[in-house]
């Protein structure tokens, strides 16, 4: 199960949201124009993960979820959450959530927020203590998971 990234889930979870409302909108909570200023939410979401990559980038480290890390980033966004790429991710989901103004659609974020805190982060922990140990573990004491 090592092969589903991500990305990969987010956009399932993007795709699973516009089929939902298609076809089962259960309740329409937010409507137009209203629903627009979700927009706004899901451009700040994708600007916060590509920043958070764009940091991996620069510091010339791993950024795939099921490999070993090189280094430890703790700068740029990564001062403030230890996670802003599923943060920027999460965030646009919500911000697809108000686009789409119905109630059904909110399964897939809530989906998306699970398997990330309960596989992806988990494996990830367990892998950055095992390479950088206490240097990690301070980190980890010092910035929050999400936010």
């Amino acid at each position: 199960m090592k092969t589903l990234l991500p990305p990969h889930l987010f956009l399932i979870c993007c795709f699973g949201m516009v089929l939902f409302r298609m076809y089962d909108p259960y309740y329409l909570w937010v409507s137009t124009p209203y629903n627009l200023i979700g927009l706004v939410l899901l451009a700040a979401g994708l600007v916060v993960s590509i920043m958070g990559s764009r940091t991996f980038r620069q510091h010339r480290t791993n950024i795939h979820t099921f490999k070993k890390p090189n280094q430890l980033v703790v700068e740029g966004l990564f001062k403030y959450s230890r996670n802003p790429m599923y943060v920027g991710f999460l965030m646009a989901l919500v911000g697809l959530f108000v686009v789409l103004g119905a109630v059904s659609p909110a399964l897939f974020v809530l989906l998306f927020l699970i398997v990330t805190d309960r596989w992806y982060i988990k494996y990830e922990e367990n892998i950055l203590n095992e390479t950088f140990g206490v240097e990690y573990e301070r980190y980890k004491s010092s910035t929050r998971r999400w936010i």
